[in-house]
């Protein structure tokens, strides 16, 4: 199978924490061919997925990204349209979309689910996407 990691560069720092777990991840299940799409923020994350199921024929694609509530609605629109853009595209192309956009309201939530017990939010999406891809292959 034919992995993708769209991952966006806002809150790089965090993301790509969220990227090598998903790496690691696949690469423990023997996926060899990785691509990866890089978005500015989490609102392209749906167009990042579509380019990579259609462009580079990934079989599944993992969405990385991370949204801090900030002071104004901003934070509101940008989550809905990450899991929207991320679900349209999943529907549309028939292919699973691991959602690991991390959408916190503190600092110490963001590292709990990266870094801590929650476990890596990189690695769940990927192990989400992954077993998707494999029971749709049945």
């Amino acid at each position: 199978m034919k992995a993708g990691i769209a991952w966006a560069e806002f809150n790089q720092k965090y993301t790509l924490a969220m990227k090598a777990a998903a790496q690691a991840f696949l690469v423990s299940k023997g996926i060899e061919e990785i691509c990866e799409f890089q978005v500015p923020g989490a609102f392209e994350l749906g167009l990042g997925a579509q380019h990579l199921i259609i462009k580079e024929k990934c079989d599944f694609v993992i969405c990385l990204g991370v949204v801090i509530r900030g002071d104004t609605s901003h934070y509101d629109y940008v989550c809905k349209a990450a899991q929207e853009g991320c679900l349209n595209v999943s529907l549309k192309t028939s292919k699973p979309v691991g959602f690991g956009v991390l959408t916190v309201d503190t600092f110490d939530q963001l590292y709990d689910r990266i870094w801590g017990g929650k476990g890596n939010v990189g690695e769940h999406a990927a192990k989400a996407a992954y077993q998707m891809a494999l029971r749709l292959r049945e």
